[in-house]
């Protein structure tokens, strides 16, 4: 006997199926007494328990039947409810209906999503709302589980880049600002590093330089210990090729280990600014790495006002696990985008917009490197875009179109 294939999981199978269980499920719902009441009452009535009935009564609340389907709870929670409501008299053929659609929803489950969390990935894909949450919690279980594979986690990852017109016409100062704050190693011999790097070289020659370059009788050679609310973290630099490359030193591990590794680079003339008429437009951009498993990313853009002018910058988020860090004016790293529901929003450059709750006195820091390096913070634009629980490996980019022909004067 030939066997036909099934129709695949679509939206519309999906909807029809969201509905049946919102209806049959109401029905027997509407059999109590206590429907109307809270989740308490009805956790009570029926002798299961408030998050169940808190779930179930929310379910039952949405109008969209697949909101409905992806809020509800599985398949076996909700026939032990069922067969608590079949002790309470409920309408024999309310609970047939229920049962059926139930058994539906297993089937869907078992024989085309594969698990429910499979199932809430494709129903999240159509929810705006629930999909930030779905991605959240999915975030969230894959921070825990990296930490323990990589042997270490930091509560912040922070990453803030400053573009200013450079003495050297034509060309851009890039400061960099990066931390790892509350970092923990979590077992003995774990590596932890910052980096800095560009991907195209124009010719001219890479110079980072330690901000305690600008400073008066130097100091701490790569740190802002001063900034710091653990610990500062020992560093270690090293060099390879265009990258510089920043090592957690010492061998603490453990929650007593937790440190704060805070430095900046200066850059001068790192990057080539503006484009000849009629050549094909490109992007300039910065991009945040996420080598350490995080809480949070936190990545500020600050532009000076004679560069990008009239300009808010794009967010593109990467998959780097097969090609490395990527250039957002290659194409074909379009496949590599992730589709994860994150933004960047403009912010004021004080106190009130800068604010960070892991890290109390950063709102200084910004004003703090412009004093360093004779710059006016002031004439700054500021933009944050923060990630909980940003995904490890991911390149977070933050681009800007490149200007035709521009005229560049050092202020």
């Amino acid at each position: 006997m030939e066997t036909r294939p099934q129709p695949s999981l679509d939206r519309a199978r999906i909807s029809d199926l969201g509905k049946d269980l919102g209806r049959t499920l109401q029905a027997v719902l509407d059999a109590l007494p206590e429907a109307g009441s809270g989740p308490q009452a009805l956790a009570t009535a029926t002798g299961t328990n408030k998050v169940f009935t808190s779930r179930l009564l929310k379910a039952l609340r949405q109008t969209d039947p697949i909101a409905c389907l992806y809020e509800l709870p599985g398949p076996e929670p909700l026939r032990r409810w069922l067969d608590s409501m079949r002790a309470l008299q409920a309408p024999a053929p309310a609970l047939a209906a229920a049962e059926r659609a139930v058994a539906q929803l297993e089937s869907c489950i078992r024989e085309e999503a594969g698990d429910r969390s499979a199932l809430h990935a494709v129903l999240a894909a159509w929810l705006p709302l629930q999909r930030e949450e779905f991605a959240q919690a999915r975030k969230q279980d894959a921070f825990r589980a990296w930490s323990q594979l990589k042997g270490a986690a930091t509560d912040l990852n922070l990453a803030a880049v400053f573009l200013h017109p450079s003495a050297a016409a034509g060309r851009v100062d890039v400061v960099w600002l990066m931390g790892l704050m509350g970092l923990r190693r979590l077992r003995p011999g774990a590596t932890v590093k910052l980096a800095t790097r560009r991907l195209r070289s124009d010719g001219a020659e890479r110079a980072p330089e330690p901000i305690a370059a600008y400073a008066r009788g130097g100091g701490d050679p790569f740190g802002l210990r001063e900034f710091c609310s653990a610990p500062a973290a020992p560093v270690e630099a090293r060099r390879v090729g265009e990258t510089m490359h920043y090592l957690l030193g010492g061998g603490a591990f453990g929650l007593r280990s937790a440190a704060d590794l805070l430095l900046a680079e200066v850059n001068r003339a790192e990057l080539p600014y503006g484009r000849a008429p009629g050549t094909e437009p490109r992007r300039n951009h910065v991009f945040a790495e996420v080598g350490t498993p995080s809480r949070a990313l936190c990545f500020d853009l600050f532009v000076h006002e004679d560069l990008f002018p009239g300009q808010e910058p794009e967010l593109f988020l990467y998959d780097t696990a097969l090609e490395g860090v990527a250039d957002v004016n290659d194409r074909a790293r379009d496949l590599d985008r992730l589709d994860i529901p994150e933004s960047v929003a403009r912010v004021s450059a004080d106190a009130a917009g800068l604010r960070l709750a892991e890290m109390p006195r950063y709102p200084e820091l910004p004003a703090h490197l412009c004093a360093r390096l004779g710059w006016d913070l002031a004439r700054m634009r500021a933009w944050r875009c923060r990630i909980e629980f940003p995904p490890y490996g991911a390149q977070v980019v933050l681009a800007l179109a490149t200007p035709e022909l521009p005229s560049l004067t050092n202020k």
